[in-house]
């Protein structure tokens, strides 16, 4: 696999959300029971910019 693959959104789609989804369960686990939403949002939050980093290289590697 190469870089070039993991800019796809077919791989890019799927890696992100196994990453999102261990880091919720990460978060959860070590946060006490009143603290977990903020783990949620966080994650929520860096899976959000790590789809918006595989859609602007996926742009310009087309335009390069």
């Amino acid at each position: 696999m190469s870089w070039r693959d993991l800019l796809s959104l077919e791989v890019g789609i799927p890696l992100a959300i196994i990453a999102v989804a261990l880091l919720i369960a990460l978060e959860v686990a070590r946060m006490t029971r009143h603290r977990h939403v903020a783990a949620v949002h966080t994650a929520a939050t860096i899976a959000t910019l790590v789809l918006l980093v595989l859609i602007v290289a996926r742009f310009v590697d087309k335009l390069v």
